[in-house]
């Protein structure tokens, strides 16, 4: 339960920051926090898979799930049409 609670606190943080530095409109967010789900999700899972601990919080290997968030955000943050 930790683990879930870290994890959704680390995603939603990260998206909201995104949007608050590149965010361009509000409606913008749900993409920059869909990205930021799907990012961590995604380096979460690598982390396990590969058996990477560095800076493991709460069972959370934060490095790993913060990239994973940060490395989707950057590409939707790259492919966003301009409205």
């Amino acid at each position: 339960m930790t683990t879930l609670i870290l994890f959704l606190l680390l995603a939603g943080v990260s998206g909201f920051g995104f949007h608050l530095v590149f965010g361009r409109s509000i409606s913008s967010i749900p993409f920059y926090l869909l990205a930021a789900f799907g990012g961590a999700t995604v380096g979460f899972t690598a982390a396990m898979v590969l058996g990477w601990k560095a800076l493991s919080v709460g069972g959370l290997p934060v490095l790993t799930t913060l990239a994973g968030a940060i490395l989707f955000l950057t590409l939707v943050q790259r492919i966003q049409v301009e409205e």
